[in-house]
């Protein structure tokens, strides 16, 4: 995040925020609100990506990775992103449009 030049220091807890996230995902717990700011989090790292594309940086992002290969482009990491957020969507309008349905307690 800190190459993105979003934030000042690497303790920033997006890691964190990001299993946090996806376990409560697994879980099925709290899903409106969960897939709502899972969608908010991967829009914020695209707009990140793209922003940072068009003023001419490539950045290496780390993400899956902590190694610096080089080898990646910010269209593969644009690509990426853009594909976990059309699935984040897909995710978020399931929910919304057909809610869990729980069972009934006699």
């Amino acid at each position: 995040m800190q190459a993105h030049r979003c934030v000042r220091d690497d303790r920033f807890p997006v890691p964190w925020l990001e299993i946090i996230l996806g376990l409560l995902l697994i879980a099925g717990v709290w899903l409106p609100g969960t897939a709502a700011l899972t969608n908010v989090l991967l829009l914020s790292f695209f707009t990140a990506l793209l922003i940072n594309m068009l003023r001419g940086m490539d950045v290496d992002c780390g993400c899956f990775s902590t190694e610096n290969r080089g080898q990646s482009s910010m269209w593969t990491y644009l690509a990426r992103d853009l594909f976990f957020l059309v699935l984040s969507l897909f995710l978020l309008l399931r929910i919304i449009v057909r809610p869990v349905r729980r069972p009934i307690a006699f």
